[in-house]
């Protein structure tokens, strides 16, 4: 049998099966719904981490990169923030606000041929030479459409903030795993030329090999065609050399929603984590928005006929007034939100209100 073949018959295995259970998958770990690793706060509904991760879109790339991003960070030596150039809601898929630091990877999303990037190539960090003046001297930029910050010194070598540096001299050092070679880029070049990695897209990963274990996030797009939808998974699962190492989530982790909060829910449940007698102010304005967004996610899922059912349905009625008394200071409150509010894990009847 050829390898297509095979691996058109996995998805196959994959899709018929459903989602509520383990079973074996000619060495394909296939994490579904109730396989849930409760050491991880945000998104990530598998049975194991993975620093390698495959998504079909940019909304789940952006959480899956967040996540690893801020947890490797809080590990390193020295961190250098580089504040995206725009916070629209409209560019959010072209830059994200991102944490540099040794070992990091990257992805190129733009040919610069006078420097050796190749777009879709991927490179580690390596370091961060220092400008002559340091990085609490360097000059920067106000942008517009972001609020304004202090560029903060750094403290024990450990971190330094900065928004846009001008310097040319504030580069940093990244190594090509194709060739190798060193390359310096300069750090405003960053969001026009670069990308968080620990999670790229189904369309950047055509072409990559991946030798190590991965997860394939987005297995269910219920917005694709059905010839859509199998390229995208094929693409997925071929990438890896050994089928033992690939992972899949199998919740439905991609929904919109047009509340506040859309730019950082995907696939928004509530985790029994956040039920209690007594939650605190920002528990009860996230609540406000979970039950207003999964009510729409219900309905749609309705509309579209989907493949999957939800587990249950969370009311809000025993907290009504207190949040309503509250609802007008949630856009500012969002910001604040610890990211372990969001829980994109799948919902039972045990955990509703």
């Amino acid at each position: 049998m050829r390898m297509n073949d095979i691996l058109h018959a996995v998805v196959q295995m994959v899709d018929e099966h459903g989602t509520h259970e383990t079973f074996p998958c000619n060495g394909l770990t296939v994490a579904t719904h109730d396989e849930i690793s409760h050491d991880i706060p945000t998104m990530f509904p598998v049975t194991d981490e993975t620093t390698v991760n495959i998504a079909y879109t940019h909304k789940t790339r952006r959480v899956v990169n967040r996540y690893y991003m801020n947890k490797y960070a809080a590990l390193a030596n020295e961190v250098v923030e580089v504040l995206a150039p725009t916070k629209t809601e409209e560019q959010l898929h072209k830059c994200q606000d991102v944490k540099l630091f040794a070992g990091a990877p990257i992805i190129a999303i733009r040919t610069v041929k006078k420097m050796k990037v190749y777009n879709a190539e991927m490179f580690d960090v390596v370091e961060f030479p220092r400008p002559p003046t340091g990085w609490h001297n360097a000059t920067l930029t106000q942008l517009k459409d972001i609020a304004q910050k202090m560029c903060l010194p750094s403290s024990g070598n450990k971190a330094a903030l900065v928004e846009r540096i001008e310097n040319k001299e504030s580069a940093f050092v990244i190594r090509s795993r194709r060739s190798g070679e060193e390359i310096h880029v300069p750090l405003e070049r960053f969001h026009d030329m670069f990308r968080i990695a620990y999670c790229i897209t189904v369309h950047q990963s055509q072409g990559q090999t991946i030798r190590e274990r991965y997860t394939i996030f987005d297995w269910y797009l219920p917005f694709l065609k059905d010839e859509e939808r199998a390229r995208a998974k094929y693409v997925a699962l071929s990438r890896g050399t050994r089928k033992d190492h690939v992972q899949i989530d199998t919740s439905d982790s991609v929904l919109y929603g047009d509340d506040v909060l859309k730019s950082f829910i995907e696939h928004v449940v509530l985790n029994d984590d956040y039920v209690g007698d007594k939650p605190d102010f920002e528990t009860f304005a996230m609540r406000h928005m979970l039950d207003k967004h999964h009510a729409w996610a219900v309905e749609t899922r309705a509309k579209h006929n989907e493949l999957f059912v939800p587990r249950g349905m969370c009311t809000l009625a025993v907290y009504t007034e207190l949040i309503d008394a509250v609802v007008e200071d949630v856009r500012a409150t969002a910001i604040r939100v610890n990211a372990a509010c969001l829980a994109c894990v799948p919902m039972s009847i045990d955990t509703c209100l």
